[in-house]
């Protein structure tokens, strides 16, 4: 296990392509290696939310994986709710989960939150259901309604195993930005509300050692309706199908990793059925003290009235391991089509127009690399230096129709960045992380890259003591970013101010399954804007009561 830390940057890159796949597992174990799906994002503590949820066992904080692609969203609050991932279950005796819960609390702004989650696991698989659902009403033009159900499970079989979910989420957002007063709508008109229906399955063969064979496939549905202003709606259908097979040849694995998507979108202002089948075959390199990643990222864009494109890039990624498991270099090239959507771009900003520009980004060039090791028993580290070329990167600023909600503009965009990222500990019960980005823009097009910060850090620590009182502490920053009205001069642009947003929570666990938790938010009680003209609230208090069994 000790090689995991380091040949996941290697092989980080290798299933992107299930990147976005609910109906595959998280996270695929090869013998000692990890093949890691999905990427770290940097998480804010909105003061509109109480995210942390109430730790009934001993917290447990993990270093964070590495990402090794620029993302967007740089605010977005993960669902409170989490899924047992698929190799928590990949055992033939029942699991023993510890985190079945119900908890309420409510707190200033009118704040209430319920959450709700129950497994029943088995010899041969586990079902899970779960709820949760969040209201905050400060003032009545600044709702926000947030309520998402759903069921999942996995059935283990004797040759491999199947996971299959369903989710509905139902979210409600005022549009409480600057200048409403001015506009001839009435409060209830100013809501928009986005809905999906997702469906997922998948199944994915035991994995049996390195060179074993192994194949995966899933499958995912989704229908997103939003309806802003009671008039405008979007639709949009998302369909996507994976599938891996990983054998070997000349002692070494073959990856042949396929997706077929399908996006079907119709708005007041655009309708269209885009489809794209990606190829990312790679062939994996190995020796005692190295990893090389060899192949390509190729797509085919098929749309109805528009000339069929293809992308090719090749790819080459890789790791050193200079001193054991002490210190490795890794780095890698590469690039890819990214499918912009109605659902992730109003996952990032909820406060968007319910019309958007959609058409596919290019990331042209992605070149990445870096350091990673430990510094004693207790210390981990990465730093690492990223360099991108995106074609048609989104920006995204204020519709001058509607200046409370937000467009994507597009630009060709080059970025550096340098990440780092430590996570030490200082007895079992007692943790911290630290990540730290810092971002350069060239934009092509705009003074500047609209929205997106120069800096961001997060740090977080955990104690517990005795078993009986977990404390917790975050601390995000967020630097500076410019804001830009459509239409309206670029020497114009607002520059939003650095903020830091600092939290703490309390857990007292009366008995070992019944805790009361309280929770405070935005302490320096700041009333910074996280997107322009969007200013939050201020110190947030919550606190209630959690049973678990």
């Amino acid at each position: 296990m000790r090689r995991i830390a380091f040949i996941f940057p290697v092989l980080c890159f290798s299933v992107a392509a299930v990147a976005q796949n609910n109906g595959l597992p998280k996270q695929l174990n090869v013998g000692d290696t990890i093949i890691a799906v999905g990427k770290y994002t940097v998480t804010l503590t909105d003061a509109r939310r109480i995210p942390t949820e109430p730790r009934l066992e001993v917290p447990e904080t993990k270093a964070p994986n590495l990402q090794f692609d620029f993302n967007l969203n740089q605010v977005a609050v993960p669902n409170t709710i989490q899924l047992p991932d698929a190799q928590r279950m990949d055992k033939k005796s029942p699991v023993n989960y510890h985190h079945n819960y119900i908890r309420a609390a409510y707190g200033n702004y009118n704040n209430a939150l319920v959450d709700a989650y129950f497994v029943m696991p088995g010899k041969k698989g586990m079902l899970s259901v779960d709820a949760h659902f969040m209201n905050t009403k400060p003032k009545t033009e600044r709702l926000q309604r947030e309520f998402n159900a759903g069921i999942g499970g996995i059935k283990h079989f004797k040759k491999g195993d199947f996971k299959a979910g369903f989710r509905f989420t139902s979210n409600d957002y005022r549009f409480y930005g600057f200048e409403s007063d001015s506009l001839n709508n009435t409060i209830a008109s100013l809501k928009q509300r986005f809905q999906i229906v997702d469906v997922n399955a998948g199944y994915s063969s035991r994995l049996k050692g390195k060179r074993a064979p192994f194949y995966a496939v899933g499958a995912q549905f989704y229908n997103m309706k939003q309806n802003a202003l009671d008039t405008l709606e979007a639709t949009e259908n998302g369909l996507s199908i994976d599938g891996i097979y990983r054998f070997t040849v000349n002692k070494n694995p073959l990856s042949l990793v396929a997706r077929y998507e399908m996006q079907q979108f119709q708005s007041i202002k655009d309708t269209f059925t885009r489809n794209f089948i990606h190829l990312q075959p790679f062939y994996t390199l190995s020796n005692k003290n190295w990893d090389l990643n060899l192949g390509f990222n190729s797509t085919i864009i098929v749309e109805s009235g528009e000339n069929t494109e293809f992308k090719f890039f090749p790819r080459i990624d890789g790791v050193y391991r200079m001193e054991g498991d002490l210190l490795s270099l890794f780095g890698g090239v590469n690039g890819g089509v990214n499918k912009v959507s109605l659902r992730s771009i109003s996952e990032m900003n909820p406060y968007i127009a319910p019309y958007q520009n959609l058409d596919p980004s290019i990331s042209k060039l992605r070149f990445n690399a870096g350091l990673t090791g430990k510094l004693g028993q207790n210390t981990g580290f990465t730093t690492q230096l990223l360099f991108h070329i995106h074609n048609q990167m989104p920006l995204y600023i204020l519709d001058t129709v509607d200046t409370r909600w937000f467009m994507n503009v597009r630009a060709d965009v080059k970025l550096i960045q340098f990440n780092a990222e430590l996570s030490h500990a200082f007895s079992n019960k007692f943790r911290t992380n630290l990540t730290f980005n810092a971002y350069s823009y060239d934009v092509l097009g705009y003074e500047h890259a609209y929205q997106l910060p120069n800096l961001d850090l997060k740090l977080n620590a955990t104690h517990n003591i005795g078993d009986k009182i977990l404390l917790s502490a975050d601390v995000f920053t967020i630097g500076k970013r410019y804001s830009y009205l459509a239409y309206s001069e670029q020497q114009s642009a607002e520059l939003l101010k650095a903020f830091v947003d600092a939290s703490v929570g309390i857990d007292y666990r009366w008995k070992k399954q019944i805790s009361a938790f309280l929770k405070v938010n935005n302490i320096a009680n700041q009333k910074y804007q996280m997107w322009g003209r969007l200013p939050v609230n201020g110190i947030t208090v919550m606190g209630g009561l959690a049973v678990g069994f």
